[in-house]
């Protein structure tokens, strides 16, 4: 059972060009490929590196002056009461991946 999930997988990654792991949080952070101490580099592509509310903050600033915290960022909650700031983060960052 599970070698036949295993063969549809390599089949699915075969068949196309691009695969996205999500494994959790700095994933990105822990990469070899930084320009700098912010920034993951790929190719002409930057994306964000934000742990906590600090780096939030420094990379949207905007959510510095709502006083939205990283911690509140990432709740179901917030996602229900305001979508539109939620996207705002997360769909930068999955447009930048």
């Amino acid at each position: 059972m599970l070698e036949a999930k295993l063969q549809k997988a390599a089949q699915a990654i075969i068949k196309n060009n691009c695969l996205i792991i999500a494994s959790g949080s700095g994933m990105v952070a822990d990469c070899p490929l930084v320009r700098s101490s912010t920034t993951q580099t790929v190719g002409n592509d930057c994306i964000p590196i934000f742990r906590g509310t600090q780096g939030l903050w420094r990379e949207y600033p905007a959510f510095r002056k709502q006083l939205i915290q990283f911690e509140h960022l990432v709740t179901e909650d917030f996602f229900r009461n305001f979508p539109e700031k939620y996207w705002f983060v997360y769909g930068d960052l999955f447009m930048k991946y």
